[in-house]
């Protein structure tokens, strides 16, 4: 049996005043061996893990970050909670779901080829939560249940 050890020591900018060192969510992709971490400050990380199954000799896994960096730059408000990661051939796109005062707020990073197109937006509702790990449904406590659609990441995202 092999093991490894994988640490998150976040490198945080001055604005954020109580830095946790503990993530809040974290989410694979079902496409890939790839991980997104998020802290409540909104702070995520996007991680390549290199996953080896099998025998065989050397690490059973060698973690590369591929992405960090902030849902909304210097936002000392929103609190962030749950992350979906989707994997793509060429890009990830990031779903990031949180809460500011009295509504929740949802937000998405397609990540490709190192740059990062970032979408958020401000939903009615409060309490919702992520359903799929794509991030493409999203559910109220009431039950019922919505699609994000994004046409384009130069319009604004709507729910369907």
């Amino acid at each position: 049996m092999s093991s490894d050890r994988f640490q998150l020591i976040p490198t945080l900018p001055q604005h954020v005043k109580y830095a946790a060192k503990t993530p809040v969510h974290a989410s694979f992709s079902r496409d890939n061996d790839a991980l997104a971490v998020l802290w409540q400050t909104g702070y995520l990380e996007v991680w390549e893990m290199h996953t080896r199954l099998g025998p065989g000799r050397g690490k059973v896994f060698e973690q590369i970050k591929a992405w960090s960096g902030f849902m909304i730059e210097e936002d000392t408000v929103a609190q962030w909670r749950q992350v979906a990661l989707k994997s793509l051939s060429t890009m990830w796109i990031v779903t990031v779901l949180g809460s500011r005062s009295q509504q929740d707020i949802i937000g998405t990073i397609r990540l490709e080829r190192g740059a990062a197109l970032k979408q958020t937006f401000e939903l009615e509702k409060r309490n919702l939560k992520i359903l799929d790990d794509g991030g493409e449904y999203i559910q109220e406590p009431e039950g019922g249940i919505y699609q994000c659609g994004y046409r384009s990441y130069s319009s604004q995202p709507s729910l369907i």
